[in-house]
């Protein structure tokens, strides 16, 4: 079990003894999800999840809540999109902190004039591969488009 699945479950404990049922439902989702990653990584013998896997599962389940806020946003449902909006906060919490707009236009800047010939998926690939998932990859890939531009 990687460190940030234990953290999780302790998590899970401490909501059960506040009887905090949204977080418990949340964090119980998250479990799932997990696990159910860890299933379908296995071949033959048990699969144990790296930190890193378990953090890519957070990042899909909070964008699938912010995809779904912007749906009932659009479909005039502020009461579920504000749930949804909740529950994407609670997960990004066990996400490490993302880079900041300058960081990654500083990373993306690095990255050009280290390979001034390189193509957009190249840098792209490049930048994407050095941030490990705490950039976005619409804002990496703006940022690219506009330095390479220049």
């Amino acid at each position: 079990m990687s460190q940030l699945e234990a953290k999780i479950k302790v998590a899970i404990v401490v909501a059960q003894k506040a009887r905090d049922e949204q977080t418990l439902s949340v964090l119980r989702m998250l479990i799932s999800a997990i696990r159910n990653q860890a299933i379908s990584l296995r071949q033959g013998d048990a699969v144990l999840l790296s930190d890193e896997q378990v953090e890519q599962v957070i990042r899909s389940e909070v964008k699938r809540r912010l995809d779904s806020v912007s749906a009932f946003t659009q479909g005039h449902r502020p009461e579920l999109a504000a749930k949804e909006q909740t529950e994407a906060n609670m997960l990004a919490a066990y996400l490490p902190v993302g880079m900041s707009e300058a960081e990654v236009e500083a990373l993306v800047r690095r990255v050009h004039t280290s390979k001034p010939e390189a193509a957009f998926g190249q840098v792209m690939g490049a930048v994407m591969a050095e941030a490990k998932g705490r950039a976005d990859g619409n804002l990496v890939g703006r940022l690219v488009k506009q330095i390479m531009a220049e």
